[in-house]
């Protein structure tokens, strides 16, 4: 929350950005356990899980279109980068599951203490 203020003077684009990236990366992976158990114990359709993979289709684009343009990767090269990058990002998603769980079951081990920010000159 240090960071709060500044954030609401990027502009809307990147606030934009940095919303759905807050989204995508964190809330999203966390309601995909409410909405598996959901659907296994009561035998609805998932809610959430549609919504990962649309957006899961939306990144592999943005991977394809961004290693097109940036690294001038053409044909199966840009195919197998495509590939490997979203096996990469899809162990967020287990990761992020995890570790909120831990945050949420174990005792607290660690003392966080607020950090001295000088300003930009300092």
């Amino acid at each position: 929350m240090d960071y709060f203020p500044q954030i609401l003077t990027l502009g809307w684009a990147k606030e934009i950005d940095l919303l759905l990236f807050f989204l995508l990366q964190f809330l999203l992976p966390i309601g995909l356990i409410p909405d598996l158990l959901w659907t296994i114990f009561y035998s609805h359709h998932p809610v959430l899980f549609p919504l990962q993979t649309l957006l899961s289709i939306i990144l592999t684009i943005a991977f394809i279109a961004g290693l097109y343009q940036f690294q001038n990767l053409r044909g199966w090269s840009l195919v197998w980068a495509t590939i490997q990058g979203s096996f990469y990002m899809v162990h967020w998603i287990p990761v992020m599951i995890v570790t909120t769980l831990k945050m949420c079951v174990q005792r607290e081990r660690a003392r966080w203490v607020k950090t001295e920010h000088r300003g930009r000159n300092g």
